[in-house]
C-alpha cells in the first residue's frame, strides 16, 4: 500500500508527530480579536498565576482520559512547551551524575541533547541505581501507554530511579489511564502544543518535586520570564474548549482515514501504525509511526483524501 503513496512522503503522510489543526482554535482568537489588546497595552497579559492554576483542572476535566496523581507534585512552572522541562530534567541528571535512560522510539529531540544515543536503550539492558528515565506518555512511537509502563514504575520505585513523564499528547488521546502518584515520579510536563493547536505560541505547564537551584524553571517562575503572550493565548483556549476536543471530533475520520491507507489508528488522534511496507516511518525499528495531521485535515474539509 505504501508504494503507491511515496509522493506524500514529507509533504501529507509525514514523520514529526503535529498536531491536528483545528480551524475553530484560531477563529476564536481572532473573533475575540485577543492579540490587539495584548499590543496596546490594554490587557495584562502575564496570566502566569492563573495558567498554572487552571491548567491542573482542565486535565482533570477529561472525561475520555484519567491522568490521575497530579495533585501530589508541589511545584507549577510554566515552561516553553514541555521540551523546556526536558531540558531543566536532563540539567538536573547531569548536575545528579546520573545516566539518562530511554525506550526505543522515544521523542527525538532528547537523544539530540542528552547523550542517551550513546547509552543502551532500555528495551536492550536493564535498568540500574544511577539511572534516571525519561518517557512520554501516551508514548512517542506508539501514541498509547507504553507497554512496559507498570514495570518501568515497579523497578524505578525499587531502585529509586527520578523519571520525568513527557504529556505532549494530552489534548489528542483517548482511553489512558495512568497514575502519577508514584514515588519514583520526579516530573511531569504538559503542553497545549497538540491538544489547543499552540505549536507556533508555545507554552506548557511543568509539575515538579524539585525548586530552587534544582530547578531553573523555578527562577523563571519567580521572575515571570515565561513568554507571557503565548501562556495568555493558551489560557483563554483552555478556558472555552476541552481537552477532549480534538478526540471528540476527529476519532472517527482517523479511523477512515486509516482504513483508507491500511494503516492502525493509536489512541493519539493524529497518529497511526503501519506493518512493514510503512518502514519508511520507523522508530529506531520500533514500530512504523505515521502522522495523519494533512490527511484528517483535509477528510475533515472537504471529505476526502489524496
Amino acid at each position: 500500500m505504501a508504494n503507491q503513496f511515496t509522493h506524500l512522503y514529507d509533504n501529507y503522510l509525514i514523520r514529526p508527530a503535529n498536531s491536528i489543526m483545528h480551524d475553530p482554535f484560531r477563529k476564536h482568537i481572532i473573533e475575540n480579536d485577543l492579540f490587539t489588546p495584548i499590543l496596546t497595552n490594554k490587557t495584562p497579559v502575564d496570566v502566569q498565576d492563573e495558567f498554572l492554576e487552571l491548567y491542573p483542572n482542565w486535565i482533570k476535566s477529561s472525561n475520555l482520559n484519567n491522568f490521575k496523581g497530579i495533585d501530589k507534585f508541589p511545584f507549577k512552572y510554566v515552561s516553553l512547551g514541555v521540551t523546556q522541562a526536558i531540558d531543566d530534567f536532563v540539567i538536573w541528571t547531569l548536575k545528579q551524575h546520573k545516566r539518562l535512560r530511554v525506550f526505543k522510539g522515544e521523542y527525538g529531540y532528547v537523544g539530540q541533547i542528552s547523550f542517551t544515543d550513546s547509552v543502551p536503550r532500555i528495551d536492550d539492558e536493564p535498568l540500574q541505581a544511577g539511572d534516571a528515565v525519561l518517557i512520554s506518555c501516551p508514548f512517542s512511537a506508539t501514541g498509547d501507554l507504553h507497554s512496559e509502563w507498570n514495570n518501568l514504575i515497579e523497578t524505578c520505585n525499587f531502585l529509586d530511579i527520578p523519571v520525568f513523564v513527557d504529556c505532549a499528547f494530552f489534548g489528542t488521546c483517548i482511553d489512558i489511564e495512568v497514575d502519577f502518584n508514584q514515588p519514583c515520579i520526579d516530573t511531569i510536563a504538559f503542553s497545549p502544543t497538540k491538544g489547543l493547536n499552540c505549536g507556533n505560541m508555545r507554552t506548557g505547564m511543568t509539575m515538579s518535586m524539585r525548586r530552587g537551584k534544582d530547578c531553573i524553571l523555578d527562577i523563571l517562575k519567580e521572575w515571570h520570564h515565561g513568554i507571557h503572550i503565548h501562556t495568555y493565548i493558551a489560557y483563554n483556549l483552555m478556558k472555552n474548549f476541552s481537552p477532549d476536543t480534538i478526540p471528540l471530533i476527529y476519532r472517527d475520520i482517523q479511523k477512515t482515514v486509516c482504513n483508507h491507507y491500511g494503516l492502525t489508528p493509536t489512541n493519539t488522534i493524529h497518529l497511526a501504525l503501519g506493518d512493514r511496507s510503512w518502514d519508511y516511518f520507523s522508530r529506531e525499528g520500533l514500530v512504523n509511526r505515521v502522522c495523519l495531521r494533512n490527511a484528517i485535515y483535509d477528510y475533515a474539509n472537504i471529505g476526502c483524501v489524496k
